[in-house]
Formats: C-alpha cells, structure tokens, sequence
C-alpha cells in the first residue's frame, strides 16, 4: 500500500511581537515589546494578491504559515530581518498563515 505523506519543512524563522502599552508613574505611555520566535513554512503568493493589497494601500511582501499553537494573536512580526504588520490571519485548524505586509506611504 501506497501513502503519500506531506512533510512540512518549517526551515524559516520569524519572531512574533505582542506590543501592550501602560502608563509609567507620570501617567505617559510606555510601550513593552514581547518577542517570541517560532519555525514557520514560507509561501509564495501571487501578483493578484499583490495587487489586491496594493488596492487597500499594503504592499504584501511574505506569506508564512506556523503552527497554530504557537500564533496568540501578535499583530506585527519580524521575519528576514525586517518588521512587517499582520494582515488577516488565516487559522485552519493545525496551522495559520500570516499575511506580511506594509502600508504604502503617501507621496
């Protein structure tokens, strides 16, 4: 008997970041970063996601898919070395994929 079994690779490296703002003893913001890195599978996306992001004012750089586990809802992400926004994350039960992007600047 034949079984085609699909191995996930999970070779890239990204870090998750819970930012959570409070007041410090003269009542001004003070942000605190939490950084959490985890093992995710990187996916190509296509040129109409590309230009349907761009449309929302975005440009998508990455796709990447982690265990669901290990996603608590972080709203930015480090990965390549560089910090992206969350955009819509997508639960499908074992694993989630993340939508990377950047807001396109005016001008």
């Amino acid at each position: 008997m034949n079984v085609l079994v699909m191995k996930m690779r999970f070779n890239s490296q990204a870090t998750l970041l819970n930012v959570s703002t409070s007041l410090d003893e003269n009542g001004s913001p003070v942000e605190t970063t939490e950084k959490r890195d985890v093992m995710v599978n990187v996916f190509n996306h296509s040129g109409d996601a590309s230009l349907a992001a761009r449309a929302q004012g975005l440009r998508l750089e990455a796709v990447i898919q982690l265990r669901s586990c290990d996603y608590h809802g972080e709203e930015r992400c480090i990965f390549r070395e560089k910090e992206y926004e969350v955009e819509a994350p997508n639960n499908t039960g074992e694993f989630t994929r993340l939508t990377l992007v950047r807001r396109l600047n005016n001008g």
